[in-house]
């Protein structure tokens, strides 16, 4: 299991925009979407919720804005893809309720490569209606890190996941 964060530093509407573009792009499995924290699920809604949440926070140099943050697993031999879905959608579920149970949240699954399946998140860096910013130290992402492949381990072991 792979799990990856890339700050975002620019809290223009294009810039949302490409982001909800790509991850709700034809690679995604829309049946898989996950909206935490989010009223729009239409795609400029959305981008317009997470702008206004962005607003929010005081302008920094080089302040982060929102997160994109993917979360990877493999597609072992003889692993049903259907159940790796769900599989992988729960895990991505748990993954948001301990990274940011207050933030805004877009997740999109990807299944663009044969070896494995991932989710795009979009993750506002303040929590909803707050002008604070919330973010996890490098030891806090860590622990996450582990706590969700032990999750991944202990729920969905059908997966064979390293």
């Amino acid at each position: 299991m792979i799990i990856l964060s890339y700050p975002r530093k620019n809290r223009s509407l294009p810039s949302f925009s490409r982001l909800v573009n790509y991850m709700s792009s034809e690679k995604a499995d829309n049946r898989y979407d996950l909206y935490h924290n989010c009223l729009s699920r239409d795609q400029s809604d959305l981008t317009q919720e997470f702008k206004d949440n962005a607003q929010l926070l005081r302008e920094r140099k080089n302040g982060n804005y929102y997160y994109h943050e993917i979360l990877s697993i493999d597609i072992k031999d003889g692993v049903d893809r259907v159940r790796a879905k769900e599989s992988l959608h729960d895990i991505a579920g748990e993954f948001v309720r301990h990274r940011c149970p207050n933030n805004l949240v877009f997740g999109c699954m990807h299944e663009d490569h044969e070896g494995h399946l991932h989710y795009h998140f979009m993750i506002s860096a303040n929590e909803v209606g707050d002008r604070k910013k919330y973010s996890l130290s490098t030891t806090q992402f860590r622990k996450l890190k582990v706590a969700c492949e032990d999750y991944a381990q202990e729920h969905h072991a059908h997966l064979k996941q390293d």
